[in-house]
């Protein structure tokens, strides 16, 4: 690196030995090689003579053939030093590698940051950031935080370039952020140049750039999203598109108005007032349109579309296509006709709709994939080399349609359903719940009339055995016992979910049958398939109560000596039937006893058929027919 101050010496940086001077026609060392280091990258000499120099290390000062180190103890925070420059008003900005900005004023140093680099640092990446126009953005700790180039203007702007965050602007502790987004051709800005005819040059990776700084004021002030830059690259003259940066000076202007850039291979000069302009914005046309990658015509449609004849969203040009539902790949090729610099010409393209897209960039087409159903609208311009925009530019405007589940009324019918359903299954819900609370009603029922008039007579008995034991009285509550003990099995029996089956029933009686004819002939036949169908309780809690009181009856009233017992399953049908050899009973007696009228109420509320039929002298049969539900 070679700086000339203004004795007419040149002072040298190198990166393996510090700093030399070339004086009177001598090359010596200043500056002692383990008090600067072995790298000097950045040199300036401000309006009272002083050289100041950054490196790795940071800041020096030298003055008077002695050298100051600022650390710690002088306000100054250790970081690398990329960039230096004095203002109008006589005050040092130093640029880091820490994405601080730095000046020294009055003896004391004071550190400004951009939002985005300043709160990423404090673990809040992607915090809102002051961007171009003064909206918020959102932004995130990259290469902005090496600040390479520094230029003070004569309005009290301080510009910025960056490495990878586009160019800055400083003024009153307000950054304002320029990017690809506002027209920059490449966001590693490297050197910054004033031509004093109101234009920045700006070295980057990809080439020179200039643009008017009051087009990058109007968008400070908000007034427009984008500036005019015009870019230079090989077809210009440049040896290489990459400019160098991380060391001061990396571009000069010469006492005779020429622009210096230095790049990887080599320098190049520039003379502003002899650059040619170019003033006429490049006409912009779409070529074509392809939807999964067959070519839309207006006349020519693919299967399943027609030209659109739905009104455009408000805001958004009339849609010339309607895409079927279903069509994943959108593809647009346009271009823009500059016979001047045609590789020059850079695109701005925005997508309106549901879900806006923007870009920029010399892409002359662009992809879409998977868009939502809805109306949208493509809008493009472009630029010529020197960066003059056709705003007009070129428009299409096209429908996607919806899937049938994405209609309205689809939608509508879906929430109707959805609520039906819900209301149905609320309804199930209340008529189960009042099911549930009928059952428990009966099953209390049951306690209080069969458990409760047993304890009754047992505690009864007990009584009377208090004052006038007797066997006979013992072997009644004995026998009373038994019964309450068998009515609890039975309650627990059809309680219990792992008895639900019909064949779980049909055994349980045969069991009864086993048990209360003990000593009787009696014959137990089943008919039928008795294991694929569940029983609901209510359906158990009766059938088994009747059979017991028809077995009950032919023992103990008929006096029978036989029985016979058969259960049939057919279809939907249950049926059981008891016959027996008793005395039997005339019809005008089935109707008077109080166990018929139970079981006849126990049949009633399952819905079944129960038929009695009896002579004196000749039997009776108790038929109990149900539906299986």
């Amino acid at each position: 690196i070679a700086y000339p101050d203004a004795q007419g010496r040149v002072w040298i940086g190198s990166v393996q030995n510090g700093v030399w001077l070339w004086e009177s026609n001598a090359l010596r060392r200043p500056i002692p090689l383990d008090a600067v280091g072995t790298v000097a990258r950045v040199f300036l000499q401000d309006r009272r003579g002083r050289l100041w120099i950054g490196n790795e290390f940071g800041l020096y000062l030298w003055q008077d053939d002695l050298l100051k180190h600022f650390d710690e103890t002088d306000g100054f925070a250790p970081a690398f030093v990329l960039s230096l420059a004095e203002d109008t008003e006589g005050h040092l900005w130093m640029g880091t590698g820490r994405g601080e900005l730095r000046r020294f004023r009055d003896g004391q140093f004071t550190a400004f940051r951009p939002p985005d680099v300043q709160d990423a640092r404090e673990g809040k990446g992607g915090a809102p950031a002051e961007t171009p126009g003064g909206t918020r953005g959102r932004g995130a700790l990259t290469g902005a935080e090496q600040f390479w180039a520094l230029l003070p203007d004569g309005d009290g702007v301080l510009w910025i370039g960056t490495l990878g965050g586009g160019l800055l602007r400083f003024q009153e502790g307000r950054f304002i952020r320029y990017t690809p987004r506002q027209g920059l051709p490449n966001e590693h800005v490297s050197q910054v140049l004033d031509d004093r005819e109101g234009h920045l040059w700006l070295g980057t990776r990809g080439g020179i750039a200039r643009v008017r700084k009051s087009a990058l004021e109007r968008i400070a002030r908000g007034e427009a999203e984008a500036a005019p830059f015009a870019s230079y690259g090989r077809f210009d003259g440049l040896p290489s598109l990459e400019c160098s940066g991380g060391m001061q000076p990396a571009c000069w202007q010469g006492s005779d108005g020429r622009l210096w850039f230095s790049t990887v291979k080599g320098a190049v000069w520039v003379q502003p007032n002899r650059v040619p302009f170019n003033p006429l914005p490049p006409p912009v046309v779409i070529e074509g349109f392809w939807v999964d990658n067959e070519l839309l015509h207006a006349p020519e449609l693919l299967p399943g579309m027609g030209t659109a004849k739905a009104p455009a969203r408000p805001g958004l040009a009339p849609p010339r296509f309607r895409i079927a539902a279903g069509r994943h790949f959108f593809e647009i090729k346009f271009t823009a006709l500059s016979f001047t610099a045609p590789d020059k010409v850079r695109f701005r393209w925005r997508l309106e709709g549901d879900r806006p897209l923007a870009g920029t960039g010399a892409e002359r087409s662009v992809n879409f994939s998977h868009l939502p159903a809805g109306s949208y609208e493509f809008h493009v311009t472009a630029c010529n080399n020197d960066g003059v925009w056709n705003e007009t530019g070129a428009r299409l405007g096209f429908v996607v349609l919806p899937h049938f589940w994405q209609t309205w009324w689809f939608r509508t019918l879906a929430v109707l359903g959805l609520g039906g359903v819900l209301a149905v299954a609320y309804s199930l819900r209340i008529a189960r719940l009042r099911a549930l609370e009928r059952l428990r009603l009966r099953i209390a029922r049951d306690l209080h009339d069969e458990v409760g008039a047993n304890l009754g007579s047992i505690s009864l008995l007990a009584q009377v055995m208090e004052h006038h034991p007797s066997a006979e009285d013992a072997r009644e509550v004995r026998l009373v016992a038994a019964q309450t003990v068998d009515t609890l099995r039975d309650i627990v029996w059809f309680i219990d979910p792992a008895h639900e089956r019909l064949s779980d029933l049909v055994n349980r009686l045969a069991e009864t049958a086993k048990t209360m004819l003990h000593g009787i002939e009696y014959e137990f036949k089943q008919t039928g398939d008795f294991h694929a169908s569940r029983l609901p309780l209510d359906f158990r809690r009766n059938v088994l109560p009747i059979f017991k009181e028809a077995l009950h009856n032919a023992i103990k009233h008929a006096g029978a000596t036989r029985l016979s017992v058969q259960v049939r399953r057919w279809d939907d049908r249950f049926q059981v039937t008891v016959e027996d050899n008793g005395r039997g009973f005339a019809p005008d007696q089935a109707r008077s006893g109080n166990g018929l009228k139970n079981m006849r109420r126990r049949a009633a509320e399952m819905k079944a058929e129960l038929d009695i039929r009896s002579r004196p002298g000749e039997g009776t049969t108790v038929t109990l027919t149900a539906r299986i539900s």
